[in-house]
């Protein structure tokens, strides 16, 4: 059952230029170059969404503020969350682009290691976890496994994406099996479902 509609945060490109602590004109030219996804109000103002603004945040290795991520989890609809674990940092970032511009309602989080994998499932308690082959200190059973023996955690949805020319099994403890390239289409619609 999907949580009451919050407003979602939406930043002006000054607002951003603050955050970042640089000039209003550096802002808009991030945004003009494709550095910073943005959109353009009516009246031609910029606008960037808080998720939008902490990728772009944490791509540069900057520090994001305490207040944008209370943005950022305001701005959600349903605080659904969907963690990704892959030791490919540009596949994981192709995903959740793809993710979220199809499902905005979404919070995305990743793990590129082991540790950051498991920190992430007991904390935030993810809903849909999506797992890649490439990532091989886990595998399908050991996740499910994990899982299950937490009392204190509902059984989230397992994706499993395997390499295009992989010699990878189907799981029964994965809920959905993928193959590389991943049809987004059918990936959104199993987590919408």
């Amino acid at each position: 059952m999907e949580k009451k509609r919050k407003r979602i945060k939406i930043y002006s490109a000054l607002e951003v230029a603050n955050i970042c602590g640089v000039v209003n004109q550096t802002a808009i030219n991030w945004i003009k170059n494709g550095s910073l996804k943005a959109f353009t109000t009516p009246g031609g103002q910029y606008r960037v969404y808080a998720e939008h603004l902490v990728d772009f945040l944490k791509e540069r290795g900057m520090k994001v503020p305490a207040e944008v991520l209370e943005s950022l989890n305001d701005g959600f609809v349903n605080d659904k969350k969907v963690l990704i674990i892959n030791t490919d940092r540009v596949a994981i970032k192709e995903l959740r682009d793809s993710l979220s511009e199809a499902l905005p309602g979404y919070l995305f989080i990743s793990a590129v290691t082991s540790f950051d994998a498991g920190r992430l499932l007991m904390a935030e308690k993810p809903e849909v976890i999506i797992l890649s082959e490439s990532f091989k200190e886990l595998t399908v059973e050991n996740l499910y496994d994990t899982i299950s023996s937490r009392r204190d955690y509902e059984k989230p949805a397992i994706i499993f994406i395997a390499e295009e020319n992989s010699t990878a099994k189907e799981s029964k403890k994965a809920d959905l099996f993928l193959y590389q390239p991943v049809d987004i289409d059918r990936l959104v619609e199993f987590i919408r479902s």
